[in-house]
């Protein structure tokens, strides 16, 4: 293994392991060599001689480790994810958002048309004076709107077919606005055909199916609405 690989996973195992000694169980400390096994790793924590830490505190390396092994045993049991979704915020086409930013740092009161009507500066402004008033009404969209994929009506996105299994995982971009990224698994859709082999052909089957889903819904929406 290379020597800059051998030191990265070094750091990643040790980052994440406590180890447990007492008077009654003295043993050598561990070498650079042992921690490079995952057996001996394996083998620390199943006898109670180490412990891991940070596994659920987001962001940190061993709950992304162990989330992945979440992602990796869904694709295994249920296949290919219907469809990746990447949605982001738009703070500054959302005038209730504004108004209640303007309010809270400004301590002034305006309508959601005076809000529409702010500049696009005075806006961005607003916005990057309060990320958390930002971020937690992000979250309360995403999860509203999350919910409506779960049944079968003209709210739902994605309807006749409705949601499954999902996973997602929000990020903040640089400038610290949220995004989602998402594997939805929706139920009674058209498969893939993985019998093709020839990539244009594979391209063409994708191209069939997201028109057939996003058809469907088409079809489904009330005109009046």
């Amino acid at each position: 293994m290379d020597r800059k690989l051998q030191v990265e996973h070094f750091h990643a195992e040790t980052n994440n392991i406590y180890m447990r000694m007492s008077q009654n169980n003295v043993r050598l400390p561990l070498t650079a060599s042992e921690v490079l096994y995952a057996e001996k790793v394996d083998e620390l924590l199943s006898n109670d001689h180490a412990y891991r830490v940070l596994e659920q505190l987001r962001s940190s390396l061993a709950y992304w480790k162990k989330q992945r092994l979440v992602v990796m045993a869904m694709i295994r049991q249920l296949g290919t994810p219907t469809l990746f979704v990447s949605i982001s915020a738009a703070e500054t086409k959302w005038p209730e958002l504004l108004v209640v930013l303007k309010k809270l740092i400004d301590g002034v009161v305006i309508t959601e048309a005076e809000a529409e009507a702010l500049d696009n500066e005075v806006k961005c402004r607003r916005i990057q004076s309060d990320p958390i008033t930002c971020a937690s009404y992000f979250d309360k969209r995403f999860r509203a709107l999350k919910g409506t994929w779960a049944t079968d009506n003209t709210i739902n996105a994605f309807s006749p077919y409705v949601m499954g299994n999902n996973y997602y995982r929000v990020e903040f971009q640089h400038r610290g606005s949220p995004h989602v990224h998402m594997f939805l698994y929706l139920k009674d859709v058209p498969l893939l055909d993985n019998t093709l082999e020839n990539s244009e052909a594979m391209s063409a089957n994708v191209m069939e199916i997201r028109c057939e889903i996003m058809s469907a819904r088409t079809e489904t929406l009330n005109p009046e609405l």
